[in-house]
């Protein structure tokens, strides 16, 4: 395995000495050849952070920085490459972040000039509770939906404020989901004109959970994945005009070594209706490979950005994670990928964080170091060409590729968050046709059974009882597209209220 090493960039402390803990989070890439990304360290004193943004040349030089210097006020950022770094305005940058007042977590969005980096307005959104803008998605230069999650001691749900280009709040809406559903991310589709949330059941079974919502918060479409909780996690997701589908990225527990958990690398697809298309894993499983973030490129592939380390040291647990970027088709097949290690030789930890694509058609990528001697964490940024590369012709990772290694389990959808039901009667069966088919699968119930509106639970198993999709769906002849399924026995399986009232058999040709 080829570790490349050469030509990175290390930010030192760049604030000043003293503060054991600096991360570099987000990245974005200027028309003129700039990068600006978004930093935090920890003072060594108070544990509290501050956040700045620094901007580099393209050879890695400083240009500008700037700090908050709100030690005082404990405020962050989120590190994970969340959506909560954005180009805004021609003049201006949004950033939204973590804001702590006493035991309540509030958030704070900064609005920057994009020349100077000089902060122009500051909005502390500050009320009892739990608070988290986890995204902001732009409409226009007038328009904003800040998109995160909001609660108190019991429960905790969905939140959207819309807030115009000088950060005035216009609007707030609590998203009305139950059995505390909890968004990691949230993606606005030009094509339908609504706003995808991605995220969990936050109690109960821990189910990958998708939901769209219109701008005024109001939902559409809930879906449901596999189990979440330990086994399965998407971080980040993100819409590809190319065929009008969703990337989404993260984790997928493969194994367990005692009493930790193994993951691999894991990029999934999904059509615009939520049903999966496909789901691949990459690479060794260890206890903390994850992807964090990712450009999807015109041609239909995405690269993404996180943490790796192949399956060499033991314990597992210490094992030396490196940061890993990858390329993959609009398939999911591996292209290429790369791991960076040993900047400063000897690191445990490297890690990619953020990730953007840069006018040569290359990536600059983020993140940070733990490494000897001191242990303590360092920014860290990585230019490549659009091969991944730091050095021309460097050689690619060898990487394992798996299709759905680990099966999604059989969900009891008993406690299935925000589904109504109503109006179906239970004894009656379904048809479904045309059966065999090859791409739509058409249901229709008997005549007794029809009312003026319906609502419902659709779930496709396989032969060995494995939940394929799950749709929720209205109306008398609902239509779902099952091409991307292989060809084979299948049982679509109607739900309400949590208990099945009818199956049916059908074949895929």
């Amino acid at each position: 395995m080829q570790l490349i090493c050469k030509g990175q960039t290390t930010f030192d402390a760049y604030y000043k000495t003293g503060y054991h803990s600096n991360k570099s989070s987000n990245v974005i890439a200027r028309p003129d050849s700039n990068c600006v990304f978004v930093n935090y360290t920890v003072d060594s004193l108070t544990s509290r952070l501050d956040v700045g943004l620094l901007m580099l040349d393209k050879n890695g030089n400083e240009v500008i920085k700037n700090s908050f210097n709100m030690f005082n006020k404990s405020y962050n950022s989120f590190t994970s490459g969340m959506k909560n770094f954005i180009e805004a305005t021609p003049s201006s940058y949004f950033l939204s972040g973590s804001y702590f007042v006493g035991n309540d977590q509030s958030f704070i969005l900064n609005k920057f000039s994009r020349t100077t980096l000089d902060t122009l307005k500051t909005v502390i959104y500050s009320n009892p509770g739990f608070h988290a803008i986890l995204g902001i998605t732009k409409l226009n230069d007038n328009k904003y939906f800040l998109i995160g999650n909001t609660g108190n001691s019991t429960s905790q749900w969905p939140i959207m404020l819309q807030v115009d280009s000088n950060l005035n709040i216009l609007q707030t809406i609590n998203i009305a989901t139950s059995n505390n559903f909890f968004v990691s991310d949230a993606i606005y589709n030009p094509v339908t004109k609504k706003i995808l949330l991605a995220g969990c059941t936050a109690s109960g079974q821990y189910l990958n959970t998708f939901v769209y919502i219109d701008t005024l918060g109001i939902i559409s479409q809930i879906a449901f994945g596999a189990k979440y909780y330990q086994y399965r996690h998407i971080l980040q997701m993100y819409f590809s005009p190319v065929d009008s589908t969703y990337i989404a990225i993260g984790d997928l527990k493969t194994g367990i070594y005692g009493n930790i958990g193994l993951y691999k690398l894991c990029i999934s697809k999904y059509d615009v209706n939520l049903n999966l298309k496909w789901e691949k894993t990459y690479g060794d499983a260890m206890p903390a490979s994850g992807l964090l973030d990712a450009v999807v490129l015109n041609d239909g592939s995405t690269v993404v950005s996180g943490a790796y380390s192949a399956q060499t040291s033991f314990p597992l647990a210490n094992a030396n994670m490196n940061g890993i970027i990858l390329k993959v088709n609009k398939n999911g097949n591996l292209k290429w990928a790369r791991e960076y290690d040993h900047v400063p030789a000897g690191s445990l930890i490297e890690q990619f964080y953020g990730i953007d694509k840069t006018i040569d058609k290359g990536f600059i990528l983020c993140g940070s170091i733990i490494g000897p001697p001191t242990n303590k964490s360092k920014a860290w940024a990585v230019k490549t060409d659009s091969l991944g590369c730091v050095t021309p012709n460097c050689l690619s990772s060898v990487m394992q590729v798996d299709s759905i290694i680990y099966p999604p389990l059989p969900v009891d959808t008993t406690n299935m968050v925000g589904i109504i039901k109503r109006g179906f009667n239970p004894d009656k069966k379904l048809n479904v046709y045309p059966n065999p088919t090859s791409e739509f699968l058409k249901i229709e119930f008997t005549e007794n059974a029809t009312v003026e509106k319906r609502e419902y639970e659709l779930v496709i198993v396989n032969t060995l009882g494995q939940v394929v999709s799950k749709y929720k769906s209205t109306g008398e002849t609902p239509e779902l597209d099952v091409s991307y399924l292989k060809v084979g026995i299948y049982f679509l399986q109607i739900f309400e209220m949590g208990k099945q009232v009818a199956v049916e058999k059908f074949a895929k040709e």
